[in-house]
């Protein structure tokens, strides 16, 4: 039954590609969810006005990662729609290599992204605080 599935899935490369691009986003997301889920879940937990305002702040810096992440996974949809188009300049291991290396990029940008939305929250916070802070003269 599973190779009956599977030698369909390689015979029909003009309808399969979609379910590598779901498989592909799937996993993608679900590993960008293990990485960053905790940080979240406790920044949210912590102060729902932290967590918005590092979420506005994150979805502005997070663009390359998602381009990125968007490359990789067209990338690994072509590969597998036309093959013998890529290995004209690449076996197919190294485009794998490529294309998941890309992924490990975009994972790094989006870390990136959630640190510097997070300072910039604390900073913005602090002078607020600080400006309602009443001064003892």
């Amino acid at each position: 039954m599973f190779q009956e599935i599977q030698q369909s899935i390689g015979d029909g490369r003009n309808w399969s590609w979609a379910l590598i691009a779901i498989v592909s986003i799937l996993v993608g997301l679900t590993f960008r969810q293990l990485v960053l889920g905790d940080l979240l879940r406790k920044l949210k937990n912590k102060n729902k006005t932290w967590y918005k305002k590092t979420q506005q702040r994150y979805e502005s810096l997070s663009l390359i990662g998602w381009g990125l992440f968007v490359i990789s996974i067209f990338g690994f949809i072509m590969i597998w729609h036309n093959e013998s188009l890529f290995t004209r300049y690449l076996n197919l291991s190294y485009w794998l290599i490529v294309f998941s290396g890309l992924i490990v990029v975009s994972y790094i940008f989006h870390l990136r992204a959630y640190m510097q939305a997070m300072v910039d929250s604390i900073q913005e916070n602090i002078m607020t605080e600080k400006e309602l802070t009443p001064h003892a003269d």
